[in-house]
């Protein structure tokens, strides 16, 4: 049995399998615990400063933080709510690979159960898909959900 399973979401449809997966397992008993993980991109990697202060930076950060993640967070749990399962959600902030990772790795997780594809297409030519970066670089097992 797996203690601990994350489940980064972007509210993609892949995602959302994902999440659906995770909810199958925690049912089936196969895991204890499920994470889902939003991860917030950063002010300047969606809009740039644009000469803002920064304290308006931050408070258009935290804007975006709470309500774009807060709405994914939502949609992603409610299937375990439903079903009457509990499960933790998370948001954090950062480059969404990066910050997977190193929340899986410090946490302790047993796995990473991720979607393969996100929402954002043109980053995923211009940088590789978070998928592959997080398959590539993560000392925790990655389950991918097509």
């Amino acid at each position: 049995m797996l203690k601990k399973i994350l489940v980064p979401t972007d509210g993609s449809k892949s995602a959302i399998k994902a999440v659906t997966y995770a909810r199958q397992m925690l049912q089936e008993g196969i895991a204890e615990k499920i994470t889902l993980l939003h991860v917030g991109q950063a002010i300047e990697e969606r809009w740039g400063y644009y000469g803002l202060a920064n304290a308006d930076v931050e408070l258009r950060y935290q804007c975006v933080l709470s309500d774009e993640g807060k709405r994914i967070l939502r949609i992603s749990k409610r299937p375990f709510e439903e079903a009457g399962l509990p499960v933790e959600v998370i948001h954090l902030c950062g480059d969404s690979a990066e910050t997977i990772i190193s929340y899986a790795e410090e946490n302790q997780f047993d796995l990473i159960v991720i979607g393969s594809r996100g929402l954002n297409k043109l980053a995923e030519l211009l940088l590789g898909s978070v998928c592959d970066r997080v398959i590539r670089l993560s000392t925790v097992p990655v389950l991918i959900v097509r």
